[in-house]
């Protein structure tokens, strides 16, 4: 039966739990452990290793009780005086019969050997390593019996699972965006390239994917445009009135726009995009703006009414004309080449050549 750790003189609760965790779970495989090993644990040095060693062979060699054992017998010296002189003589205690050494130290042993010369510094890898190997069993010195190292353990393989194909995803949205029209602008683009009635559900349907829309404004004289009116707010736009001035050459909506959306880029930092629906070059300005406070600018317009430079200064710009379907685009293109052939030649007055 195995000798519980707690009675090896100086094992406390603390040092039992280590010495436990450690795979040390008797006496015996105190007594066993190499002092290198046994120093190497946390919170344990050479000395300590050395006193709790020893005090597991002590506690194995006297059966497992702490008592230490009885001193020899000591023999008494007797002391006589010769008649003739002054001289003592001593008699000699009989020689004890030689028995073989205890498998342990002796006390006598303990404190007359010569301290252990202090084990070299140790590096932190080679630490690591004696804790993370199993404990060798080694007996003393003084048994001379052999020292028995564990076999090598088998490398168990690594089952690497098979990764299932990730499935394609949808592109991620951009954020909120705020989306401001140039109506005057967007009209005359349409009317300019012959497409039919500019139809505001083709840019959001085109725009919604990308994020949600926070805020919708439109800019125009909605006494030239009634008829857009109704489909403008089934698609929940804030029609802002701007009349037209005859007098003036600056359109008084692009000002207005200007405003609000510069109002918007300060004061409401949720909203990093913003969405221009014009071709107008004016704009430009307001692009730069934008993109230098680190919003997302994207422009929408007609492909023949756009300018270039508003188009480069945007992160994205999507024509408006790539939004209609094909069928549109052929009967417009159509409807130009007829136009084109209808013209009446003109006329030339070629007089005979006579010979």
């Amino acid at each position: 039966m195995d000798t519980p750790l707690a009675k090896v003189k100086g094992v406390g609760p603390s040092t039992e739990r280590q010495l436990k965790y450690r795979g040390i779970k008797s006496a015996e495989d105190l007594a066993a452990i190499a002092v290198d090993n046994l120093a190497a644990m946390p919170n344990f040095d050479m000395d300590k290793a050395t006193t709790l060693k020893q005090a597991a062979m002590e506690l194995l060699g006297n059966g497992g009780d702490h008592t230490p054992a009885e001193p020899a017998a000591v023999t008494p010296v007797t002391t006589a005086k010769s008649a003739d002189s002054n001289t003592k003589t001593t008699a000699a205690p009989a020689k004890a019969k030689r028995t073989k050494p205890a498998p342990t130290a002796t006390t006598e042993q303990t404190a007359t050997a010569e301290p252990a010369a202090p084990a070299p510094a140790r590096s932190r890898a080679s630490k690591s390593q004696d804790q993370s190997t199993p404990a060798k069993s080694e007996a003393g010195s003084d048994t001379g019996e052999s020292v028995t190292k564990p076999q090598a353990s088998k490398k168990a393989k690594v089952v690497i699972p098979a990764v299932a194909p990730v499935a394609a995803t949808k592109p991620a949205k951009t954020g909120t965006m705020a989306v401001f029209c140039d109506f005057e602008n967007i009209v005359l683009g349409t009317r300019a390239a012959r497409y039919p009635a500019f139809d505001v559900s083709k840019v959001l349907s085109t725009l919604l994917p990308k994020g949600n829309i926070a805020v919708r404004k439109v800019y125009g004289d909605w006494s030239s445009h009634k008829d857009f009116k109704t489909a403008l707010h089934a698609a929940a736009f804030e029609l802002i009135e701007i009349p037209t001035i005859p007098q003036s050459n600056q359109n008084p909506a692009d000002i207005r726009m200007v405003v609000d959306a510069l109002d918007l880029c300060y004061t409401k930092p949720h909203i990093n995009t913003f969405v221009i629906i014009s071709g107008n070059s004016d704009f430009t300005s307001l692009a730069n703006k934008l993109r230098e406070n680190n919003k997302t600018v994207i422009g929408i317009g007609v492909k023949k009414t756009t300018d270039i430079t508003l188009a480069n200064n945007c992160n994205e710009f999507i024509y408006y004309d790539d939004l209609l379907e094909p069928a549109a685009k052929k009967a417009t293109s159509r409807q130009q080449n007829s136009n084109v052939d209808s013209k009446p030649k003109p006329k030339t007055n070629k007089k005979p050549i006579l010979t």
